[in-house]
Parts: C-alpha cells; structure tokens; sequence
C-alpha cells in the first residue's frame, strides 16, 4: 500500500541532520508523497529548499500559521502572498497545492483572536482566487473558525481541517 503523509513538517530543524533518513525510512513503510505546510516566513526557505531537494516526495503548501500572529501580522501575511502568487514553474519556482497552514487557535493564548480573524479571513480569500484548498487548522476556536468560513463564503472553499479537536455535533 502506498501511502500520503496529509500533513508534516520535516523541513523544520529537528529534521535538518537526518532528512535523508526520514524519507527513505517512511518510503520503506509505504509513505511515499509527503504534504509539507509552511508556519510562518522564518520557514519558506526551509519547506521550499526540503520540496525542491524532493520534488516527487515533498509537495508544499504556503500560509501563515495561527500560532505566530501577532501585532506585526501584517508584514508576514504580505511576504506571504508574494510567494503564492510568484510560484511559476518557468521560473523554477514549485507550485503550492495548497493555503496552509491557516486557521485560529486558541489553546495557547487568545492575546490575537482579532488578529488571527483577519489573517484566517485573506488567507480564505486566497484560497478562492488562487482555486487552492485550504488547509484549517482549529483548536479551541471552532465557532470563530465557522464564523470567519461562512463570512467568506462556504460554497467557495474547499480543503481539509488539521487539528479538530471539536465535538460530534460541530463535526455534523
């Protein structure tokens, strides 16, 4: 059987002296195409280096991950953007399959709920226009995550949820 990791990332550092190894070592157990999501932009060269070192391995995505909003959000999310919509093959640049990883997480702190509202809401919206699926991930903020969905318009997306940690009733 082959299978797809939907949602690692080994390009960070703990994978740096042994990168190798992991992949060969996932493909003996039959995971052979790995999804890779970006967390901020102290991160795109590594995932971008990783997915170009292994371009039949390691597919990218490209967002900015709830986590590291903050009050300087702005700069990130416009760094951000340029990588989505520079990705050009002609230009040896890969392609990103998706917007991720994006959301609004509440299990640390909920210092920038408004914050990681307003970056969830573009990166949704890049989503529709660059017709990629979006990659969401939740955690203790589910009605907030509902909300910014339906405010950008459900019947436009499409795209996966990471770290639901919802109820039976949410997920219905």
């Amino acid at each position: 059987m082959k299978l797809i990791d939907t949602h690692t990332h080994i390009y960070q550092n703990d994978f740096v002296e042994d990168i190798i190894e992991v992949i060969e070592n996932a493909k003996s157990r039959g995971v052979y195409k790995f999804l890779i999501p970006n967390v901020d932009v102290e991160t795109i060269v590594p995932l971008n280096d990783l997915c170009n070192r292994y371009p039949d391995e390691c597919f990218p995505m490209m967002g900015l991950h709830p986590t590291s909003v903050n009050d300087s959000y702005s700069g990130e999310l416009n760094e951000i953007k340029k990588q989505l919509a520079n990705a050009d093959l002609r230009f040896g640049l890969r392609k990103y399959i998706a917007v991720g990883e994006i959301g609004i997480d509440l299990y640390w702190d909920k210092t920038f709920l408004k914050e990681q509202k307003i970056v969830f809401e573009e990166q949704l919206r890049w989503s529709i226009d660059y017709n990629l699926p979006a990659v969401i991930h939740t955690r203790d903020a589910f009605p907030e995550v509902i909300e910014s969905i339906a405010k950008i318009g459900a019947n436009n997306l499409r795209g996966v949820f990471h770290s639901f940690g919802g109820s039976k009733e949410e997920l219905e």
